[in-house]
């Protein structure tokens, strides 16, 4: 199991409470400077395999999926008020428990090569963020499995957390990370 890395940001440790929480001296550092969280990773698919849930703790949290460039760092998404360099696809939340039958684990599935033979290629789409990029033929080209990678953080306030974290990338670009949709 590779070292878990752990990147802190210590005004930011309790994301829940909505965007007001993010403010430090009357301004919100922007997306790019710090994400805020305690972010465990990120690791590669390729890393995790299918077996996320072994590099977890049984808590819940947030995770983002991060898309790679060529050299394995966070890819430049253009947004429609600015770059977000962390690379983030898509962020989501697992209310209970990261390390049994987690959301992040079905998105881990989700991601991965098809099954089938004959030619006929099946993909699991057990999570929707995986399901829109393996049917998006530009968004599945740029960031193949080899390109993607997970982080998480723990919170209790998970779904508080998320609503943060997505209040605070709007902030920051005026838009959602790509694969976050209803």
């Amino acid at each position: 199991m590779p070292s878990e890395e752990l990147v802190e940001t210590p005004k930011f440790q309790g994301i829940g409470g909505g965007l007001s929480t993010l403010i430090v001296d009357g301004a919100i550092a922007p997306w790019n400077d710090d994400v805020p969280g305690r972010w465990i990773g990120p690791h590669t698919l390729k890393d995790v395999g299918s077996y996320v849930s072994k590099f977890c703790e049984p808590q819940a949290g947030i995770y983002r999926l991060i898309g790679l460039d060529n050299k394995g760092k966070p890819a430049a998404l253009d947004r429609i008020c600015g770059c977000d360099r962390t690379g983030t696809l898509y962020i989501g939340r697992e209310g209970k428990n990261f390390a049994v039958r987690s959301r992040l684990s079905k998105l881990v599935r989700a991601l991965r090569e098809p099954r089938g033979s004959s030619g006929v290629r099946i993909y699991n789409d057990e999570h929707n963020a995986g399901y829109r990029l393996r049917h998006h033929p530009m968004l599945s080209l740029r960031f193949p499995i080899s390109k993607l990678a997970l982080t998480w953080c723990y919170s209790a306030e998970s779904k508080e957390a998320e609503r943060c974290l997505l209040d605070f990338y709007f902030w920051s670009f005026g838009d959602t990370p790509p694969l976050n949709r209803e």
